[in-house]
């Protein structure tokens, strides 16, 4: 949930993508192009900010062996159902 979550970084760092139908932004880094994050849009393109259930994603693949040892991983079919599979 976003309200969970504290980012930290440079907007002039990072570079947004959106498409399709604009409800999410796809935040990568200008540096090496890894995608960070995903954070949910508003109709004017504004990062959705104000509610803390307020779903979003890290790519926690760039974090350290620390960052994890108490993140629950739950698996989700994105292919066909779209629903978690645990």
């Amino acid at each position: 949930m976003r309200g969970e979550i504290e980012l930290a970084y440079a907007p002039a760092e990072v570079v947004r993508y959106i498409h399709g139908d604009r409800q999410l932004a796809f935040v990568s880094c200008r540096t090496c192009g890894c995608t960070t994050h995903w954070e949910p849009l508003l109709a004017d393109g504004e990062t959705r900010n104000d509610a803390a259930d307020v779903r979003m994603a890290v790519n926690m693949r760039m974090a350290g062996p620390e960052a994890l040892e108490h993140v629950t991983v739950r698996r989700f079919d994105g292919a066909d159902s779209w629903r978690f599979l645990d």
